[in-house]
């Protein structure tokens, strides 16, 4: 009877251990399985499979088993001169990737091409070596050696065959590479000369440096200083600027609307001027035209006859009757009366449309005196703004004089009127100058 106990079993020189025997059955198992494929081949390569299969995979598994019946509880399965192929190493997978790609008959001729061992069952069994000979497969045979060749070890190969050349290489580069440490020798106490003088002059610009930074941190702060001030100094005088500004501001603005009231009084008067000064030319003219229509029609004495002509109503003998009586009548009036009257009734006539001249003449200078005080106004304002944006009347006493001279009163009547002497003022002034 068996007794339970952990399990060793080694497969090409791993070791794994089961707790139980009927772990490493299961194992030997799914091997088993794992490789029946062999014995499934086509009819005619059947009985070759079937060898292969029962040397490489059966016998030996079966001889693990065999061991541990007789109670062994280390079995070896493979070894390194006799390697197992298991279905799960990368061996096992690329056979079983072969297989699948190619068929199962490239893939038994895979496992024979595999290693040394695999290789030399083909001469210890006739009926594996007839299926590895075959003529039939060589396609298989190729493609399955080609697979087989891809898992062999080379490296020793070609490091055995290029160890001389290595050695020689070596050789060389150990000679290359002590004169290459003595040329490094030597630029490594060039450069150390170079970084020494390269570090003295360093020094000494680091030096002139920092003097010059001294004399320039003196000298700015010096100029900050100065900038400082005058920046005090201007702060000052632009608050100066901006009160006067300010005043001169409201000023500015009082007195822009002075200067609009009077430009449109100016603007007012001249309308009143040049009609004034129309109303003078046809009172001049209304006058001549009065005296010459006045001696025209006969002057004092012919006019309240004609008067009475232009009324009477009558027989033309009533006419020629008064027609009589009046040349009877001029004839008995002299000379002398009649031209006094009609020098009177024209001075008379003068007198009065000279009372119309006066008063145009009166008007026209009032308003003349009023569009020069309106351009004195203005023109005396102007002055004053631009001053007083200039800044030249800066006392109290300065703006008061030209503020009295331009808010001062009107006066309409203070201009003198142009003369006008009417012809009974000539005579009365006659007559009182005789007799004084």
């Amino acid at each position: 009877m068996q007794q339970p106990g952990p399990v060793v079993l080694i497969v090409n020189g791993q070791r794994v251990e089961y707790a139980k025997i009927s772990e490493v059955e299961e194992y030997l198992y799914a091997q088993e399985q794992n490789w029946k494929w062999l014995s499934k081949l086509s009819d005619q390569y059947r009985e070759n499979g079937t060898a292969l299969y029962m040397a490489y995979f059966f016998n030996r598994i079966n001889s693990v088993r065999e061991d541990l019946a007789a109670g062994s509880k280390r079995v070896k399965l493979g070894s390194e001169k006799m390697p197992y192929t298991s279905f799960d190493s990368d061996e096992g997978y690329l056979i079983l990737k072969a297989k699948d790609e190619y068929g199962s008959v490239t893939a038994a001729l895979t496992l024979l091409f595999m290693n040394k061992f695999t290789r030399g069952i083909m001469y210890r069994d006739g009926r594996v070596r007839e299926f590895a000979e075959d003529p039939r497969l060589v396609f298989e045979r190729s493609v399955a050696i080609q697979i087989g060749l891809s898992l062999q070890e080379f490296s020793t190969l070609v490091a055995d065959a290029r160890s001389s050349v290595v050695r020689d290489t070596i050789e060389r580069f150990v000679s290359h590479a002590e004169l290459a440490t003595d040329a490094v020798n030597q630029y490594v106490a060039e450069i150390a000369d170079k970084t020494n003088s390269l570090e003295q002059r360093a020094n000494r610009i680091v030096d002139s440096i920092t003097t010059a930074y001294q004399r320039r941190k003196k000298t700015y702060i010096n100029f900050a200083s100065k900038s400082r001030l005058a920046a005090k100094d201007a702060v000052d005088e632009v608050k100066l600027t901006l009160a006067s500004a300010k005043a001169a501001y409201h000023d500015q603005v009082d007195l822009d609307a002075s200067v609009q009231y009077w430009s449109v009084r100016k603007k007012n008067h001249s309308k009143y001027k040049a009609f004034w000064f129309l109303a003078v030319v046809l009172s001049i003219l209304l006058t001549f035209g009065s005296v010459v229509a006045y001696y025209g029609l006969g002057g004092a004495s012919e006019i309240p006859e004609l008067f009475s002509q232009v009324s009477s109503e009558g027989a033309s003998a009533t006419g020629n009757v008064n027609s009589e009586q009046k040349v009877i009548a001029g004839k008995s009036r002299s000379e002398l009366a009649l031209a006094v009257a009609d020098l009177a009734g024209a001075a008379l006539l003068i007198t009065l449309l000279g009372i119309l001249i006066r008063i145009s003449l009166r008007q026209f200078n009032t308003h003349s005196h009023l569009v020069l005080e309106a351009e004195e106004r203005i023109t005396f304002t102007k002055t004053y703004l631009a001053l007083l944006n200039e800044g030249k009347l800066k006392s109290e006493e300065d703006r008061r004089l030209v503020l009295e001279s331009l808010f001062r009163t009107t006066k309409s009547g203070g201009s003198d009127e142009i003369p006008f002497t009417s012809p009974l003022e000539l005579i009365l002034k006659t007559i009182s100058d005789k007799k004084t």
